[in-house]
């Protein structure tokens, strides 16, 4: 993988070792210090292979930490082909800082909405950062609503804050996590229409 530099810092997954044999270190994803922070995970997508040390008869083990790098804040996908992802750490550039507190235990720090435009029947989507002050005592769920002139509503999501996994009863104290909010606008939509407010609200389940 010529896309890593010498020196950087790898956590791979065992069945892609192999591709990486000449560098000098290398860490195996899933048995590593869980603290470390590597400059790039090397991760294997193909199901048949062997993904030691995670259950070779069960997937779900793996494909969650997987998704615990993948939402992880501080990474971005580098690459992605048939077989493997490379992900590589970058500090965001948080935009719109919020600093909203839910129910004193998770913090919604800030957001980015990617479009310029709502378009009728198009989707609006949201990036949203999320930081636990503590460990989280229960599963929430996000509510997002668009909203528009005289409260009209024309547009609504709900899910977990960070896609399927993890649940906010498992996120780590003081990790910034990145979800993603896809937003469906209602056909209705006038043209030109102003959009008032995009809010976000979180329930216990």
């Amino acid at each position: 993988m010529d896309r890593i530099p010498p020196q950087a810092g790898l956590i791979a997954q065992s069945n892609l070792v192999p591709q990486i044999s000449h560098r000098h270190t290398i860490q195996l994803f899933g048995y590593s210090d869980p603290s470390l922070r590597p400059d790039y995970y090397f991760l294997d997508t193909d199901s048949r292979a062997s993904r030691w040390p995670f259950p070779p008869d069960y997937d779900r083990p793996y494909v969650e930490a997987v998704a615990r790098v993948k939402v992880d804040a501080e990474y971005i996908l580098d690459d992605e082909r048939e077989g493997y992802l490379l992900i590589r750490r970058e500090i965001p550039d948080l935009m719109q800082v919020v600093n909203a507190t839910f129910d004193d235990q998770i913090t919604l720090v800030s957001h980015h909405v990617t479009a310029q435009q709502v378009m009728a029947g198009g989707n609006l989507e949201l990036i949203l950062y999320w930081q636990p002050r503590r460990k989280p005592d229960t599963d929430y769920t996000l509510f997002v609503h668009l909203v528009g002139a005289g409260g009209k509503r024309w547009g609504q999501s709900d899910g977990n804050p960070v896609g399927k996994f993890p649940p906010t009863s498992a996120w780590e104290p003081g990790r910034l996590l990145r979800g993603q909010s896809i937003v469906p606008v209602a056909r209705e939509l006038p043209p030109a229409s102003t959009v008032s407010s995009l809010g976000c609200t979180i329930w216990r389940r």
